[in-house]
Formats: structure tokens, C-alpha cells, sequence
């Protein structure tokens, strides 16, 4: 028996591709760690999923304080000097051995590469400095205005816009509420004026960037509702974001699973399109574990326990990070070593994803090599699912229900009493009937309603909104002329106006079955995953057609929509071709093949889907003519010929016997 081609994605793309591939030789191809290897040791790379280990070990004398970076790879010790230790080549990559900053014991400290500078900030939010690395001198400046900041609050500081923010705070038997923003220039504390879900007073609590670089993301942390000390600290369990642009505060969930937290500390993985929240219950001697959070439905997809970490806290300024040099998921601790002045700092690591140990039992009735590659190949198939599952057995999961769709031999859009077309040009039907683009009163109205449908999924914000198309106005010209263009919306969906809706300052619309909209469609089959139904899944490439969304439209923002929507329209064909494959329909994978080369002609799974589906089905005329026309753009597009010829193609992909 022969297991091969162990593709693992999620929404966002391909995760990890082991080719097994016995023509090239090689074992596997790991995407986020890329590395390439041959299979001499199955165990060696189970068990590298299975244990963690300690890579690096590092004391440093108190008071030595550790900072923050941009770098993931990093820690930032400050001193009698500055030093940067690179935990993926395990050394101390750069020392600045002049750098006395003088720093208190509770400071804040974010290290700018960018700028060459360090900015530190006295947790009492009284004194702000900056050090110059490249001059070795630190400039001091006192801050103005009345002390409202307190210890412990929740920070961030953006790297790419220097922007720094605490949230909350603990001080004078109190914890705070607000969110307040440094003025770099005026060298004062702004407190900011922020709507949206009311916020407890709370402290000690971690903030992360996002899949939305405009908001602040945070969890967690200590406090009550009334912010009194005397009424006793509790710890919370929810999950919120802060829109830096609207100042729009948001509650998103409270995870009830996680209960008895002492510490938290939170960070999105962009390798993987995860939040990481790392975790060390109360209960003494507990073990540091891992979530891994889906921003989207913001569902707890894995938990992962940290071996040796009961005696061990987590560094508030280093996140876990799955590193793209070596694809493993890496965790900083720190200790006080007993009976001395030191600080015990670990690297824990483990490659992505991890995996439970299997029963001994079942290591004694598979043998431990066998079982090895086994289970590691099973697991990852089971983390992938998990990836991928659609929620059904969670209460939690929001997803779209799946709308009806007309027959799609014949013309959706005219069945209905309102039709809205996405894929191709952006088409509008009313009672069967085209509207032309000039039917329209302006053409920020039209542009307008095409934005709210294909981002209207969870609700458009009408300060986005006005952020988009009129930018350059006045708060008040703004909301006028968003009032404006919605009226004309309407006027122009009447008498269907009513299915735009406006809840929790949000905008979105309210689908029933006088509509059709091929994206709502698309979109709904989507998210039911590799739980859809296959003729469904058919439909929605159907109508995804050639690959185009809303073609005549050149707005910048449609960017990501069309990406977005390619990687769905990917992800379902994956599934489909493994129902094909499975059941040895090969006339649809071939044609599913060339359907995917029409979105990208040098995809290779189109490529591969063609080649065996057209093989396999007799048809070889179909599939030389397919390879010639890859090959062709092959030879184009990376300046040199494909490495396999025709012959190669039959040998590979052709029936055997």
C-alpha cells in the first residue's frame, strides 16, 4: 500500500503538503517550515510532533528585564547592556555592550529595529524615554498632565505606526476601564472616546495585532465590574477588539471552557491565520497550555499541553510563535532560580502541529515504527478536519445557512425577484430584468451596495464605510452622504429595499427566497466545508465560472476579496477531487482540473487533477493537448521547460494494466 499526496488547508490556503512522492524520492514538503527530506526514520519525525523539548537555556542576573521586538524570533535582554538572543540559531546574535539605559525594575521597554531606538515607558505611565542605539544616548521626558494610568494595564505598541496603547489598569485599590493612547510629540497621555460594548474594569491582561490591522485584539485579565479592590478581582474569560480607526469597542465571545486562568498571553500566527492564546491555570503545579482560536468563527480548534511547565510562568512580552524558519511552535518561560539573584528563561518547542502520545498499548500492538508514521499521517488528517469543520456539533459556530439555489443550467439570477450576479461583471435583476450600470443615480451608489454585499457577511460598519468613499470629508459630510447613497440603494432595489438591514451599527443584508446572489450562494457552500454536499459544491464553481469577481470593478479593496475567494473556490475543489478520486469519477476530475487551470494556468493540482482524470478516462488527446498548454506557460512564465515530457506524464498519471 502506498500513502501519498497528504495535502492539510484551511480557508486561507494550503497548511502542509507531504508529497510521499516515489518518483521523486522525497518524503515530504513541510510549507511552513520548508523542509525537504527522504524517509529513513518514520518514528524521528512522529515523535518530533509528540514531545517537546527545551532548545535553549538562559540565566541572567536581576534586575535584567526582558523586552519586546518585532522580531518573533527574539529576546531582547536589558541590563548593564543590551543583548539580542536569536532562539532559531541559538546564540546571541547582536550585543551592545555600551547600551547602559539605566532602566527601573517596572518598565516598559519595545525595541523599534526600524528606528534603531528603544522606547521605554514607566508602568505608572509617569516618565517616558527613548534610547538611541546608534548614538548611545537616552533622552528622558516627563510626562504632562495628571497621573490616570496604573500598573498592570494591558499594552500594545504598534512597530510598523509606533502607536502605543494601554488599556485598564490597577492603582490605589482601584482597577480601571479606559483606553488611553501616548502622545509621541506632546509627551501626554490621550484618553480615548470609545463606544460600543461595555468594558469591566480590568488589569493584567495580554493584547495582540489580528487578521484586521486595525484593531487591537485582547483577552482576559483581572478585575469585577465595579473596579473596587474591596469587592474582590475575578478572572475574565472574554474576547474582545478594539478598532483603532472607528474606536469602536467590541465583546466577540466569552469562552466558557476556559475557567481558573491565572495568565494568559495572546498573539495572532499569520503562518497559520490562527490566534494563539496560551494559558497557565490557577490550580498549583498546572501545566502552560495552547489554543489555537479561528478569528472567523472564533471557535477553539486545538489544545495543546506544554510538558515541564508546572513549576514555570509565561514572559508577558514574548508570544508564542510558530517560527517560518523551522516550522516549530516555540513558547518562552521564565523562573526565579531558588537561593540566588537569577532568572531562569526556556525555549519549549515542538514541531507544528503537535500530537497527543498514542496509548502504550497501541505502541505495543502497532511496534513503535510502524505506528509512527502512522499516526502521525492519521493526526495531522484529523487536525486538517478540524481546520476545516463547518461547527455542527458546536453551539457556537455561526455560519450561513444554505440558501436555495435555482437550477443553475438555466439562469439563476432571472428566477428570482431579485437577482444579484457577483461572478463575471457585476450584474442587478429585478423581476428577470438587467439593470444598467446608468439605471444608477451616481456610481459611488453602485460601488457603495457591491462593497456591503461582499462585506457584508458579519455586518458593515458605517465608519468604514465612510473611511472608504469619502475619506477626505468632515464626520458630518460623511454620515450626509452615506445617508444619501443608501437612499438611492433603496430606491433602486425598490420595492426590495427593505432586505438592507442595519444591526449593532451594522450594516448587512437579509437574504430570503425573492433573492439570489451567486457570492451569498458561494459563500454559504463554503463554510459548510468538506461537510457540503458535493452537488452543491459543484454548483458554487459553476457559478464561480472562470475566476472572476465583479470584473469591471477596480477599487483597490476588491484585492483581498478576489484572493479570499480564489482560496475558497480552491478549498472546494480539493474536496471534490478527493470524492472523485475516491469513487473513480475520472471524467470530473479532468474537467475539475481545467476548471481550476482557467483561474491559474500553472496550478498544480489543476494540472495534476487534469492529467489523471483525462488519463484515466481515455481521453489522451485532451490531456496532451492540456500539457502542451501547460508547459508552453511553464517555459513563459519561469524562463525554463517543465521537467517532465509527455511520456514522463503517461508513465505517472496513466492506468496501470
Amino acid at each position: 500500500m502506498t500513502i501519498k499526496n497528504i495535502i492539510i488547508t484551511d480557508k486561507t490556503g494550503l497548511r502542509h503538503h507531504w508529497k510521499l512522492d516515489e518518483y521523486s524520492g522525497e518524503y515530504g514538503y513541510d510549507k511552513i517550515g520548508g523542509r525537504r527530506a527522504k524517509a529513513v526514520n518514520s518514528q524521528w519525525e512522529y515523535e518530533s510532533h509528540t514531545k517537546w523539548i527545551v532548545e535553549d537555556t538562559i540565566i541572567f542576573n536581576n534586575p535584567q528585564m526582558i523586552g519586546s521586538s518585532k522580531a518573533k524570533n527574539e529576546i531582547t535582554i536589558f541590563g548593564d547592556d543590551m543583548k539580542i538572543y536569536n532562539y532559531e540559531t541559538h546564540e546571541f546574535s547582536k550585543k551592545y555592550t555600551d547600551a547602559i539605559i539605566g532602566i527601573d525594575e517596572d518598565t516598559y521597554l519595545y525595541h523599534n529595529e526600524k528606528h534603531n531606538k528603544v522606547y521605554g515607558f514607566a508602568s505608572n505611565g509617569g516618565t517616558f524615554f527613548i534610547y538611541d542605539i546608534n548614538n548611545n544616548q537616552k533622552e528622558s521626558f516627563p510626562i504632562k498632565g495628571p497621573r490616570d494610568q496604573y500598573h498592570t494595564a494591558g499594552r500594545f505598541y504598534d512597530y510598523n505606526t509606533h502607536e502605543f496603547y494601554l488599556f485598564g489598569g490597577y492603582g490605589w485599590y482601584r482597577a480601571k476601564n479606559h483606553i488611553q493612547k501616548y502622545d509621541f510629540e506632546n509627551h501626554l497621555w490621550d484618553t480615548l472616546s470609545v463606544w460600543g460594548d461595555e468594558f469591566y474594569p480590568r488589569f493584567n491582561f495580554s493584547l495582540s495585532d489580528g487578521p484586521d490591522s486595525n484593531c487591537i485584539y485582547f483577552f482576559g485579565g483581572s478585575g469585577n465590574k465595579s473596579g473596587m479592590q474591596e469587592r474582590g478581582w475575578g478572572r475574565f474569560n472574554d474576547f474582545w477588539k478594539f478598532n483603532r480607526k472607528t474606536m469602536q469597542l467590541q465583546k466577540l465571545k466569552t469562552f466558557e471552557s476556559i475557567q481558573n486562568n491565572s495568565h494568559s498571553v495572546l498573539t495572532y500566527s499569520k503562518e497559520i491565520g490562527r490566534f494563539l492564546l496560551s494559558i497557565k491555570p490557577t490550580m498549583s503545579n498546572s501545566l502552560i497550555y495552547i489554543l489555537t482560536i479561528n478569528p472567523k468563527t472564533l471557535i477553539i480548534e486545538n489544545k495543546y499541553t506544554i510538558s515541564n511547565t508546572e513549576s514555570v510562568s509565561q514572559v508577558n512580552d514574548i508570544a508564542p510563535t510558530i517560527s517560518t524558519k523551522t516550522g516549530r511552535l516555540i513558547v518562552v518561560t521564565r523562573k526565579p532560580i531558588p537561593n540566588s539573584s537569577k532568572t531562569l528563561v526556556q525555549t519549549h518547542t515542538i514541531n507544528y502541529p503537535p500530537m497527543d502520545p498514542p496509548p502504550i498499548s497501541a505502541m505495543e500492538s502497532w511496534g513503535r515504527y510502524g505506528f509512527g508514521i502512522t499516526a502521525l499521517l492519521v493526526s495531522l488528517g484529523i487536525i486538517g478536519f478540524r481546520w476545516k469543520k463547518n461547527g455542527a456539533t458546536d453551539p457556537n459556530a455561526h455560519y450561513m445557512p444554505i440558501v436555495t439555489v435555482p437550477s443553475i443550467e438555466e439562469n439563476p439570477y432571472m428566477n428570482v425577484n431579485l437577482g444579484i450576479q457577483c461572478f463575471g461583471n457585476f450584474q442587478l435583476y429585478k423581476y428577470g430584468k438587467v439593470l444598467s450600470p446608468d439605471d444608477w443615480v451616481s456610481k459611488k451608489s453602485r460601488l457603495l451596495f457591491i462593497y456591503i454585499i461582499l462585506n457584508g457577511e458579519n455586518g458593515v460598519p458605517p465608519q468604514r464605510i465612510m473611511e472608504k468613499f469619502w475619506p477626505d470629508s468632515l464626520p458630518k459630510s460623511a454620515a450626509n452622504s452615506r445617508y444619501v447613497a443608501m437612499s438611492q440603494i433603496r430606491k433602486m432595489l425598490a420595492p426590495f429595499g427593505g432586505f438592507i438591514k442595519n444591526h449593532d451599527h451594522n450594516i448587512y443584508l437579509d437574504y430570503n427566497d425573492d433573492h439570489f446572489s451567486d457570492y451569498h450562494y458561494f459563500l454559504s457552500v463554503s463554510q459548510k466545508n468538506s461537510h457540503g454536499d458535493p452537488g452543491q459544491m459543484e454548483g458554487a464553481l459553476q457559478l464561480y465560472g472562470k475566476g472572476f469577481i465583479c470584473d469591471d470593478i477596480n477599487e483597490i479593496w476588491m484585492e483581498d476579496i478576489r484572493d479570499d475567494i480564489q482560496n475558497k473556490a480552491r478549498h472546494i475543489a480539493e474536496v471534490l477531487s478527493e470524492i472523485y478520486q475516491s469513487s473513480a469519477e475520472w471524467q470530473r476530475l479532468g474537467e475539475l482540473g481545467h476548471r481550476v487551470l482557467q483561474w491559474d494556468p500553472l496550478d498544480e493540482n489543476g494540472f495534476r487533477w487534469s492529467m489523471v482524470g483525462y488519463l484515466n478516462d481515455n481521453h489522451e488527446a485532451k490531456a496532451k493537448t492540456t500539457f502542451e498548454l501547460y508547459s508552453k506557460k511553464y517555459l513563459e512564465e519561469l524562463d525554463h521547460p517543465y521537467e517532465l515530457d509527455f511520456l514522463d506524464i503517461l508513465t505517472k498519471y496513466a492506468k496501470k494494466g
